[in-house]
């Protein structure tokens, strides 16, 4: 999951070099929301958490999508 992440912020701050002056204050400004909010999400709900013994209560759908997920982010 991060592998993506990581993807989708170089490539949104590749997209914003050429970017006029006036976008570049907004956009730096939600980034900066958006880090917050993760760390917040982080330290509140173990975002990024191994799901350890959870996984066991998972659905069977749940745990297809799941598993798709992880096939399409490798």
């Amino acid at each position: 999951m991060r592998d993506l992440g990581d993807s989708y912020v170089k490539e949104e701050f590749k997209l914003h070099k050429t970017a006029k002056p006036e976008f570049l204050e907004p956009f730096f400004r939600e980034w900066d929301l958006y880090v917050a909010r993760l760390n917040e999400q982080t330290k509140s709900t173990g975002f990024g958490a191994a799901l350890g013994k959870d996984i066991n209560t998972l659905t069977d759908e749940q745990r297809a999508m799941l598993a798709k997920l992880a096939s399409e982010t490798k």
